[in-house]
């Protein structure tokens, strides 16, 4: 049974391979035949081309005893020459020439060609400017339009008029190459009062792309994002910049181990790193054990004081003694009326603070002190302000380095802290800048 479907199965080792095709029902060879489809490409032994709408096939077109006919826009590049078809009259041993005149009608009739207003440019309606020498004779044979150099072939006048162009150029498929000097001459004058010239780049767009090149070489700079890398090198005596420095800075780590800050220690007269704490120079030291201390050597002790005060009753530590023994008889009466609940005391009067500590400040995702320095005796209040984004944090040094050391207050929050000095205090938000308020006394 013959196959009639469009395609070909073909088998390959075991496998399939389908193959595109299109089952012909007339044609001369092709009835009832598979007709392949296939892509066409084009180009040459070092480069192939696959066509496309942007790649398109080129195309020599040529008549063979008949007119080609052409439909659509066409465009011509290079030098096209319009010229009359000549008759040869037969004057027995002799053969005349005769050249007829190109006619340019209006209608089928031989109407003439009606022209109005300006022959106008392709862009703004801008006139058409003639410069140089044109030549028009009439004679015997007509009226002939001619160029200005070289000949026609026959009479050894001057060639006919060669027009070029016919499309506009587009940056996808043309480029125009100049070279050496460029001049030039005649047509119109351009006035910056009617006239303007736009340049555009490759893309068609009004950026105009280029490239920087070394001279040396040839190589191309480079960029790094949309930032051009630039290199200072060869700077003689030196380079002076103007830089802009925040007043504070911060140094951090991280991730373990501490930070570790080392003073200079080659050679001799350089002072070692100084760290001082914020109240009077003094820098607490806290462990979460006890701190092993040991001594070396022998160490003396000078007790003489201590014989010479307790040789005898007379000396003064004695007689103090006595005096503490004597007047302390009365402790465990006092004991016992504290034990017992039965002692009362009578507060006449409690000293109350001098002065207020109260403000306010920007919070930020790092941690800071309340205040720099507040001595405190009842305490101070904390709170977050009610237009705040997010919550902020509220701790001791710990939280400069670890956020999850801080109680955390809400937009609104409040908390108060009985402390000595609010600069143990210290802040700081869980994102952005926030806003917190402080009283205490």
């Amino acid at each position: 049974m013959p196959d009639t479907g469009s395609n070909i199965i073909i088998d390959i080792s075991g496998n399939t391979a389908n193959m595109a095709t299109d089952f012909a029902l007339s044609g001369v060879g092709m009835t009832s035949a598979h007709v392949p489809i296939q892509k066409i490409a084009f180009g040459d032994n070092t480069a192939t081309t696959r066509v496309s709408s942007s790649d398109p096939l080129p195309i020599t077109i040529q008549s063979y005893q008949s007119l080609t006919g052409v439909t659509g826009e066409v465009g011509i590049t290079g030098a096209v020459a319009i010229g009359n078809v000549g008759e040869i009259a037969n004057h027995g041993s002799t053969y005349d020439l005769i050249r007829n005149f190109i006619k340019v009608a209006g209608s089928t009739s031989g109407d003439p060609v009606g022209i109005t207003g300006h022959i106008q440019g392709m862009t703004s309606g801008i006139p058409v400017g003639v410069t140089g020498t044109i030549s028009i004779r009439e004679n015997t044979e007509g009226m002939f339009v001619r160029g200005l150099s070289g000949t026609d072939g026959f009479s050894g006048t001057f060639a006919p008029i060669r027009i070029t162009g016919g499309r506009h150029f587009s940056h996808l498929t043309d480029s125009i190459e100049v070279t050496g000097s460029v001049v030039a001459s005649g047509g119109r004058t351009i006035l910056s009062a009617t006239d303007s010239i736009k340049v555009f780049g490759s893309d068609g767009e009004k950026t105009i792309k280029s490239v920087l090149y070394r001279s040396i070489d040839g190589g191309t700079a480079g960029f790094s994002g949309d930032a051009l890398r630039v290199a200072v090198t060869n700077i003689g005596a030196g380079i002076t910049f103007a830089l802009n420095v925040a007043s504070t800075h911060g140094v951090t780590n991280a991730a373990e181990p501490p930070l570790r800050i080392q003073g200079f220690t080659a050679g001799s007269g350089h002072d070692p790193v100084i760290v001082r704490g914020q109240y009077d120079g003094a820098v607490r030291v806290t462990a979460p054990s006890a701190l092993p201390v040991s001594f070396s050597g022998d160490m003396d002790i000078n007790d003489t004081d201590l014989i010479n005060s307790l040789e005898s009753s007379s000396k003064p530590l004695i007689t103090n003694l006595s005096n503490i023994s004597t007047n302390s008889d009365s402790i465990p009466l006092i004991r016992n009326d504290l034990s017992t609940g039965n002692f009362k005391v009578t507060v006449s009067e409690s000293a109350q603070p001098e002065a207020l500590v109260s403000g306010s400040r920007t919070v930020s995702t790092v941690a800071g002190q309340l205040v720099k320095n507040a001595a405190l005796k009842s305490g101070i209040k904390v709170k977050a302000s009610m237009d705040n984004t997010d919550s902020i944090l509220v701790g001791g040094f710990r939280l400069a380095n670890d956020s999850s050391a801080g109680y955390m207050l809400e937009p609104g929050d409040s908390c108060y802290l009985n402390i000595d000095n609010a600069g143990k205090i210290y802040i700081r938000s869980v994102s952005g800048s926030q806003q917190v308020y402080y009283i205490g006394s």
